[in-house]
């Protein structure tokens, strides 16, 4: 400030305007899911045992890294075991219990990923949802060709290929939301006999 303004503003107290600062809003926390899967065992098992599901799983996780998203990794995790009993026992054989492992695990976001590898194509599908609500951000699908390289690259470039567009529908989604406040569910388990 120059001399003169300084004095100004001290004569002039109410002149003095306050900064604001735009608000910066966060990025959600993410964790990456196979479709298809209906509980944190079957997605272990797929991960663990089929190399395009863990090609794809590791290039949406790099990429959500890469773009300085809070990635919530299955693999290490000391939850996982606390999971997988609580899914056991709270539901039957055909519900989708990805958004407790979501919650367990502390993510915002979940996003169900599939690959189909058809004739001299590769087909990748993300969907993404809100933990707490179960509510669908948004989708989006690419396809890359087969050109002789490994599928497991062919993969990763098609997942990379859709996660631009599905991450805009999410964080608009995000953005949108933030003014509510940061939404929570709750998950009771009790363990005895109530009778």
């Amino acid at each position: 400030l120059r001399k003169d303004s300084q004095e100004f503003s001290a004569r002039n107290p109410e002149s003095i305007q306050p900064v604001i600062k735009s608000k910066s809003i966060s990025k959600p926390s993410v964790m990456v899911l196979p479709a298809g899967t209906k509980n944190l065992t079957e997605s272990m098992n797929l991960l663990n045992n089929d190399s395009y599901a863990n090609a794809a799983s590791n290039a949406i996780n790099g990429y959500l890294t890469e773009k300085q998203f809070n990635v919530k990794a299955l693999e290490g995790s000391t939850q996982t075991n606390d999971v997988v009993t609580l899914q056991n026992e709270i539901a039957g054989q055909e519900e989708d219990l990805s958004y407790i492992a979501s919650l367990s695990f502390g993510a915002d976001v979940y996003i169900k990923f599939s690959v189909d590898i058809r004739h001299s194509q590769i087909l990748a599908n993300l969907s993404a949802y809100e933990s707490t609500s179960g509510r669908m951000l948004g989708t989006q699908t690419s396809t890359v060709n087969d050109n002789g390289t490994r599928k497991e690259e062919l993969i990763a470039s098609a997942m990379h290929k859709a996660l631009p567009g599905l991450l805009r529908k999410v964080q608009a989604y995000w953005d949108a939301d933030s003014q509510f406040g940061t939404p929570y569910k709750l998950i009771l388990y009790f363990n005895g006999d109530f009778s």
